[in-house]
């Protein structure tokens, strides 16, 4: 039997492969109870579907709107991560399929230049970035809403999905094959000597202490699983072992419903047409932002890149500062930057094509006569609809917090100095990406199978050493050197 604690795509990702590699049929081979303080509650307490639950965002239940779930499968190659992405970016495709995820899009990638900034990004080197035309007549007809852009098309296959329909239905199909999830927040974890390891003396988990007083009690052949993020550094207080994980806090933006037409009074059609999906990746603004819009099939305009990321050390996390379930905290001021350079972006002739001029919008009026401080004497075409929806209706501002290592790649298998304990964390930025091969590679650790893939790399054991402690002086200052960027 396994306990996970932490129900987040992560968690949810293990639970579905330890049923999915041990079960035949609908009935679960291999016991599974899964421990979460938003979702399990919410279940536990009134019946909520799954699905509905991920959208009760009062509390930071969804991650529909404060994680972009950009998918890449070369953006790891010739680093220590490229088997991850390779791996896990096909297992995404494979799961659209077997859970029918609607929300997953295979898309198109480009960066977007500003010859005025320039940029400041550090984009690896593993990214093959190939000179393009965006007025491409294929191009026009896909993405009519970048032609004329100064663009860079970045090669290799990219995708999208909805983080939030993805773990729900994961964990409603481990459900529905005999998984447990219940509500709870695990404050401490009891352990002893493991007696059959004698000398070695091994460590074993015995019970988990919860929020309201309760003591689950582990028996001998248990095992768990922590798969909390961020919170992970917890582990150093629980445990007594060095768990180095920090969190980044980051603001997003959405705007939902949005359609375009070449001209907000097209009248051909009226509505406008659906977004084409597609991920844009700019360069540094003079607002201090770095977008990165992804517009999905459902008609919505995500954005990240809002800069300002917040770094949260250990021992804040530890601190209890942010409680899961509490992470909803926006910046405010990030928020109106990136809402202003949205709208500059989608309004600016020298970016997109359906303004003959740039122009400044005033408040929320759809007329370009009515504009303040036009830049230039020449007659403005009429704005998109899809710049008109922007400037006219206001974004919903969330934050996600990402966990991150000192260097920046995951740590995944099993603590080297207890018998039954195992971490998946870490995942930073592509976690949502990486979340399939993490589960499967779990999964099989705990059936004492072989992973698909060498998790050498992101052992634990890596920081179980005097390394450890330089890293640890280290690390913010480190942190506040690298570009946060959303996807790099």
């Amino acid at each position: 039997m396994v306990v996970i604690i932490g129900g987040g795509i992560t968690g949810a990702s293990i639970a579905y492969y330890l049923n999915k590699l041990s079960s035949s049929g609908s009935s679960a081979l291999y016991p599974v109870t899964i421990i979460d303080p938003v979702i399990g509650r919410k279940i536990g307490t009134n019946g909520t579907a799954i699905s509905s639950a991920f959208c009760l965002e009062e509390d930071g239940a969804s991650s529909k709107v404060g994680a972009g779930a950009f998918l890449s499968e070369a953006w790891g190659d010739r680093t220590k991560t490229e088997n991850l992405h390779r791996y896990s970016f096909q297992m995404h495709a494979e799961l659209a399929t077997e859970l029918g995820i609607s929300s997953y899009q295979t898309i198109q990638a480009f960066k977007i230049s500003d010859s005025e900034v320039g940029s400041n990004n550090e984009a690896s080197t593993s990214i093959d970035m190939t000179a393009f035309n965006s007025n491409d007549d294929n191009v026009k007809a896909r993405i009519p809403w970048l032609s004329g852009v100064a663009s860079t098309h970045i090669s290799g296959n990219a995708a999208q999905v909805d983080p939030a329909e993805l773990t729900a239905k994961m964990l409603e199909t481990s459900m529905e094959r005999g998984a447990i999830l219940r509500g709870g927040t695990v404050t401490g974890l009891d352990s002893g000597i493991c007696d059959e390891e004698g000398s070695n003396k091994l460590r074993k988990v015995t019970g988990i202490h919860l929020e309201d007083g309760e003591i689950i009690k582990i028996p001998s052949n248990e095992d768990i699983v922590l798969a909390i993020g961020p919170w992970s550094s917890r582990m150093e207080d629980w445990l007594d072992i060095p768990m180095p994980i920090e969190g980044v806090s980051s603001t997003s933006l959405l705007w939902e419903n949005c359609t375009y037409n070449s001209h907000a009074n097209d009248e051909r059609n009226e509505k406008g047409s659906r977004l084409n999906p597609v991920a844009l990746f700019c360069d540094e603004d003079s607002n201090g932002c770095h977008l990165e819009i992804l517009s999905r099939n459902d008609g919505s305009l995500y954005v990240s890149g809002c800069g300002g990321s917040n770094i949260l050390s250990p021992a804040v996390i530890r601190a209890d500062v942010i409680q899961p379930g509490k992470t909803n905290q926006p910046d405010e001021a990030r928020a109106k930057a990136a809402t202003k350079s949205v709208r500059a972006l989608l309004s600016s002739s020298s970016s997109l094509p359906w303004s003959s001029v740039e122009t400044k919008i005033n408040g929320n009026s759809e007329d370009p006569a009515s504009a303040t401080e036009p830049l230039s004497a020449a007659k403005a075409l009429p704005l998109s609809k899809l710049a008109v929806d922007v400037q006219n209706h206001e974004p919903k501002a969330r934050s996600c917090i990402r966990p991150v290592s000192p260097d920046w790649t995951p740590i995944i298998g099993q603590v080297s100095s207890f018998q039954n304990v195992y971490v998946a964390t870490g995942g930073g930025p592509w976690g949502i990406t990486w979340a399939p091969v993490i589960g499967l590679s779990m999964a099989s650790l705990l059936l004492d199978d072989s992973p698909p893939i060498n998790l050498r790399n992101f052992s634990p054991r890596r920081f179980d050493t005097f390394v450890y402690k330089a890293l640890q002086k280290e690390r913010g200052k480190q942190a506040n050197e690298i570009s946060l960027g959303e996807q790099r």
